[in-house]
C-alpha cells in the first residue's frame, strides 16, 4: 500500500516522497506532471489495497444524463478509467451526474439500514451532500427531484438547464460531484488516492479558493481511521488554489522535475504564509503584473503599500511580510522555489534593512528574488531625507531649530540624547537605529500623519512624476539606485528620472 518506513507512494514509474494527507504538485508546462499523475493512478489497478479516482485535466462535456455513458460504465468495468486517462475525456460530466446519482443512492440504503440516520430528520442526501456543491455557486442551486435526478434553479426559483450553466458553474459541479464520490467510498484498510490534474482549469480564481476549502471539508468528514490511509494528490498552476490549501496543516508541496519520476513533497512552513496573499490575489500576479516584494516588519509594508497607491500605477509590488532576518531569507527561499515551478519569467524583490552597515554593499540574488539593502540603518530614517523632510513642509535647517525648541521642553523626556545626537550629527542618523524617534519626528515637524504615510507618499510621489532628487541627503540615496530601480522596474537613469543621465549599473 503505502512504505510507512520511508513515507512513499508510488509505482517504478512515478514516487510520491513524504506524503501529507494534502499533496500539490507544481512545476512548469512541460516538465511531466500528467504524465506522473497518471502514472500513480495505476496503483488503482490493485482494487485490494487501492482505492484510486484519477480526474483529467480537460473535463469535457455538460452534467446531462446519458443512456450511452451509462452502459458503458455497467458493462465495462475499465470504460471510466480508459476516458479519464487521456488529457482530454469527452464525456466526463455526463458520467460526474452518474457519481452523484450513485452517490444518492448509496445513501438511500444507508437510511434503509441505520435506524439513527432514520432518526434524525435534519440529516438527508440535501444536508449530507448537495450543501457542500451549492456552498461554491452563486447563481444557481443545484436539487434533487422526486423521481431521483437533479435540476439546477436560479436564484429566482427560475429552471436552468445544464447548457446554460457557466463553464466554471458546470465545472466545479462535476468536480464536487466526483470528490464526494471517491470520498463516499474511502476505507481505512486501503490506501484511498484522490489524484487532481488541474482541477483550476475553468475556475474562476474565488471558485478554486472555493473547491480547495470544500476538497479540505470533505477529507474533515472522513472517519479518523481513513483519514490516516487517504491522500490528495493535485497538479495545479492555481496559486488562489495552492495558497487556499495552504492554510491547511494537512497540506505539503512538491516540484516535479522534467526527466525525474519522484517527487519530494515538503511541508507548508510558516514564512511562505506571509507571502501567500500575493499568490493567492487575483489582481496581482494574473491582471496587474505587480512583483512580490518582501519586506522587514509591518511597518516597511504600510510604507510600500502606500507607496503603490501614491504613485499611480509607476510602483507595481505587493508588499509581503517578514519579521525577522533568519525568516526573510527563508522566505526569500520559498518565494523562489515556488515561483520558478510556476512561472516561466518569476521575478520577487527583497529589501532589508542596512543595519548600521555603512559599506553600501549589494547582496546576490536568491534565485529570481533579487535582494537589496536600504542604504541607511532602517525605513525611519528616509524621515530624515530632503525629500521627506519637503513632504513635511521643513527644511533639514529648519527641522533643526524645531528640534531644539522640542528639547528645551522635553527635557526629561527619554530619546532626548538620541535626538540631540542625531541633529548634531553629520549624517543626519543615517546609520542609527531611529526607531524610537519616528514619532517625535512626525510631531516636531507638526505634521498629522503616520511616519509610515509621510515615507511611503514621498517615495510614490517621486516615483509618480519621476522625480528622484540626488544629493548626500536624498531619499534615492537612502534607499539606493538600485532598489530604487528595480521597485519603479525601469533599467536606466533617463528612464527613471525622465532625463538623460548615464545607465544604473545592473
Amino acid at each position: 500500500m503505502i512504505n510507512e518506513q520511508e513515507k512513499e507512494i508510488g509505482t517504478q514509474g512515478a514516487k510520491l516522497k513524504k506524503p501529507t494527507r494534502i499533496n500539490i504538485v507544481v512545476g512548469r508546462n512541460g516538465s511531466g506532471k500528467s504524465t506522473f499523475l497518471r502514472e500513480l493512478s495505476k496503483l488503482g489497478d490493485d482494487t485490494s489495497k487501492y482505492h484510486v479516482s484519477y480526474l483529467s485535466p480537460e473535463r469535457a462535456g455538460e452534467f446531462v444524463d446519458d443512456a450511452n455513458v451509462s452502459h458503458n460504465i455497467q458493462h465495462n468495468p475499465t470504460y471510466l478509467k480508459g476516458q479519464r486517462d487521456k488529457n482530454q475525456a469527452a464525456d466526463f460530466k455526463k458520467a460526474s451526474k452518474l457519481r452523484l446519482k450513485e452517490l444518492a443512492d448509496r445513501w438511500g440504503l444507508r437510511l434503509d439500514n441505520d435506524p439513527e440516520i432514520r432518526k434524525d430528520s435534519s440529516r438527508t442526501f440535501d444536508s449530507e451532500f448537495l450543501v457542500h456543491i451549492n456552498q461554491m455557486l452563486s447563481n444557481v442551486t443545484l436539487r434533487r427531484e422526486r423521481n431521483g435526478g437533479f435540476a439546477f434553479f436560479a436564484l429566482n426559483g427560475d429552471s436552468v438547464t445544464p447548457a446554460e450553466l457557466s463553464s466554471g458553474e458546470s465545472e466545479v459541479v462535476s468536480l464536487a460531484s466526483e470528490v464526494m464520490h471517491f470520498f463516499d467510498l474511502c476505507e481505512a484498510t486501503k490506501t484511498n488516492l484522490l489524484i487532481l490534474d488541474e482541477p483550476d482549469v475553468h475556475l474562476h480564481p474565488d471558485l478554486q479558493a472555493k473547491f480547495a476549502r470544500f476538497v479540505i471539508g470533505q477529507i474533515g468528514r472522513l472517519s479518523h481511521d481513513a483519514q490516516k490511509s487517504s491522500y490528495v494528490i493535485l497538479a495545479t498552476h492555481s496559486t488562489p488554489m495552492i495558497c487556499e490549501f495552504a492554510i491547511s496543516p494537512m497540506c505539503s508541496i512538491g516540484t516535479k522535475e522534467l526527466y525525474l519520476n519522484s517527487v519530494t513533497q515538503r511541508p507548508i512552513a510558516e514564512t511562505f504564509k506571509n507571502i501567500a496573499p500575493f499568490f493567492g490575489h487575483p489582481l496581482s500576479r494574473f491582471i496587474g503584473g505587480d512583483v512580490p516584494l518582501i519586506v522587514e516588519g509591518e511597518d516597511d509594508v504600510r510604507v510600500w503599500n502606500q507607496a503603490c497607491r501614491t504613485s499611480e500605477g509607476k510602483i507595481r509590488v505587493f508588499p509581503c511580510l517578514a519579521h525577522s532576518k533568519p525568516e526573510l531569507n527563508a522566505l526569500e527561499r520559498s518565494c523562489d522555489g515556488l515561483m520558478r515551478a510556476i512561472y516561466d519569467d518569476p521575478k520577487a524583490l527583497s529589501i532589508r534593512d542596512g543595519d548600521g552597515d555603512k559599506s553600501r554593499k549589494e547582496i546576490g540574488s536568491e534565485g529570481c528574488v533579487v535582494r537589496h539593502v536600504l542604504h541607511c540603518y532602517e525605513m525611519e530614517n528616509i524621515l530624515l531625507t530632503d525629500d521627506c523632510l519637503s513632504e513635511m513642509r521643513n527644511t533639514w535647517d529648519e527641522f533643526k531649530a524645531k528640534a531644539e525648541t522640542w528639547i528645551k521642553s522635553n527635557q526629561s523626556h527619554p530619546e532626548v540624547n538620541l535626538l540631540k545626537q542625531v541633529i548634531g550629527s553629520s549624517d543626519r542618523g543615517r546609520d542609527t537605529k531611529l526607531k524610537k524617534l519616528r514619532n517625535i519626528i512626525v510631531g516636531i515637524s507638526e505634521i498629522n500623519k503616520d511616519w509610515e504615510i509621510v515615507v511611503g507618499q514621498t517615495i510614490g510621489r517621486l516615483a509618480k512624476n519621476k522625480d528622484w532628487p540626488l544629493g548626500e541627503f536624498s531619499l534615492y540615496e537612502f534607499v539606493g539606485a538600485k532598489a530604487i530601480a528595480s521597485i519603479t522596474n525601469t533599467k536606466s537613469e533617463s528612464d527613471l528620472r525622465g532625463t538623460t543621465r548615464s545607465t544604473v549599473e545592473a
